[in-house]
């Protein structure tokens, strides 16, 4: 019996052991109410759903998971760092490993801003920032995410985000996915994506209240392949125009409004019968040396209907061929 007892005991020191625990800086008054753990990347972030393509091959990055803790306050931050358990595979002990902070997930918490210094001292470190599903969280401070050259991923959809500042992102060189949809978001600022560069390819702005866009928005991210801002119930087709679109990729998908419409920019440009066409009349404002034509239909409603028909004709034909069999 005290055997059978002593062994589950040792159980239970070893799995306690092989969590990673935080750091005394991570643990003060701001989380409170809640156990945020800090750990290595060994540990695998599998929830995360870029982890086929990010995780890092030699660990060497530190974790602050916060997700879903009703936080009405940020945790600190301070010296940019996590201590966690790790274990010697040689010689099975456990010691601790201090890393930097690779990646925070603060998602599903109730914070209503983010201040301009809060990432500071992770700002050379952090590659993925996490801040979705914070249905309070209305602002970010100005230039947040800037000077973040290893930012990859900076996620911060189904919030309350009103507005976005100047400057939000410069010098944030690295930043590859950035989902602001399904927020809040009334104004942008025409130097808001300013500095991010050609390493940008998701930029998602779907359903916000945007209500005019400046030309010189999306000037310099000459890397985009998905443009969405369908649902921006505040865009009209007579509040985009070329200038918009200079630097974005022609084979980009741009998804702005729900019926077809196709916009002509460049010289020589002729549209087709049919087609409903926004036309720079000739100002060619992008200097284009022949017609670009973008075609600015989210086509979600459109491939909906598709679907429907498709479904029923499937169940009418499976019908069909059932009653032959049996007729």
């Amino acid at each position: 019996m005290f055997c059978s007892f002593s062994v589950l005991l040792l159980v239970l020191v070893v799995l306690v052991s092989s969590e990673a625990v935080l750091s005394y800086e991570l643990n003060e008054t701001a989380c409170s109410v809640c156990t945020c753990w800090a750990r290595s990347t060994c540990d695998g972030d599998k929830e995360n759903p870029f982890y086929d393509e990010i995780r890092s091959p030699d660990c060497k990055s530190g974790i602050i998971d916060c997700r879903d803790k009703s936080l009405t306050e940020l945790p600190p931050i301070h010296n940019g760092t996590v201590t966690v358990k790790e274990q010697n595979q040689a010689y099975g002990h456990y010691y601790d490993a201090t890393y930097k902070i690779g990646k925070v997930w603060l998602s599903g918490n109730a914070f209503s801003t983010i201040p301009s210094d809060y990432f500071v001292n992770v700002s050379e470190s952090v590659t993925e920032i996490y801040v979705n599903n914070n249905p309070d969280l209305a602002s970010f401070g100005d230039g947040l995410f800037s000077n973040m050259p290893n930012l990859r991923y900076m996620i911060a959809h189904y919030s309350g985000l009103e507005s976005l500042g100047a400057n939000l992102f410069s010098g944030s060189t690295s930043l590859e996915k950035l989902w602001l949809h399904n927020n809040q978001i009334s104004t942008i600022d025409k130097d808001a994506f300013k500095g991010i560069g050609p390493s940008l390819s998701e930029l998602y702005l779907t359903e916000n209240k945007v209500s005019s866009l400046d030309p010189s928005t999306f000037s310099g991210l000459s890397g985009v392949s998905e443009l969405w801002m369908m649902d921006n119930l505040n865009i009209t087709k007579s509040d985009i125009s070329c200038s918009h679109l200079c630097d974005i990729p022609e084979n980009a998908d741009i998804k702005m409004f729900d019926e077809q419409v196709t916009m002509l920019c460049g010289t020589g440009c002729t549209a087709d019968a049919g087609d409903e066409a926004i036309n720079d009349d000739g100002a060619n404002a992008c200097g284009y040396n022949s017609c670009v034509t973008w075609d600015l239909n989210s086509g979600w409603r459109a491939g909906w209907g598709v679907w429907k028909v498709t479904v029923v004709c499937g169940v009418l034909s499976f019908l069909l061929s059932y009653s032959i069999e049996f007729v």
